[in-house]
């Protein structure tokens, strides 16, 4: 699959429902939990639930941070990333999300603000070292598991006095 309209045919739809099917053992429960929201948004939209068999149950969770940001917040990250003395720093998959207004921190790059993806908390770090006479900012979010990092990196920016 390379191309978006094949994951909205039907007639390939309906063939991993009845794959599933096949695969699901009566008197067995399955418990998925997507975590994304846009995974949960599809999922409604398409009625997949109900098209599952009965003992295969979907559950809900938390939603990514990118899917679950406020459009008021990235909409701020976009506002700080026009200011000319900010560089601002992100993950990638941070960079088309919409704000208000359908703004995206791309659509700033492309505009002229210094938005930077970056691979980790530590490329903002070393960016800021590089760059002493701007305000590197790394706009944080991600799972629990991008937090440690993160944290790791503020304390030794303020260790380096940066």
């Amino acid at each position: 699959m390379r191309y978006v309209s094949e994951f909205r045919d039907s007639e390939l739809a309906a063939g991993l429902y009845r794959a599933i099917r096949r695969e699901v053992v009566a008197g067995r429960n399955y418990r998925l939990m997507e975590f994304c929201g846009g995974h949960t948004h599809t999922i409604a939209r398409y009625a997949i639930t109900e098209r599952l068999p009965a003992n295969v149950h979907l559950i809900h969770g938390p939603g990514c941070p990118v899917c679950v940001l406020p459009a008021g917040r990235l909409a701020a990250g976009i506002a700080l990333a026009r200011r000319p003395e900010v560089v601002l720093c992100s993950y990638g998959d941070l960079m088309r999300v919409p704000a208000n207004a359908g703004e995206t921190l791309l659509g700033a790059r492309a505009a002229g603000a210094d938005v930077r993806m970056v691979y980790s908390s530590a490329d903002a770090l070393a960016l800021a070292r590089a760059l002493p006479h701007k305000q590197v900012v790394f706009f944080a979010l991600g799972f629990e598991t991008t937090a440690p990092s993160t944290a790791v990196v503020v304390t030794e920016a303020q260790r380096q006095g940066i």
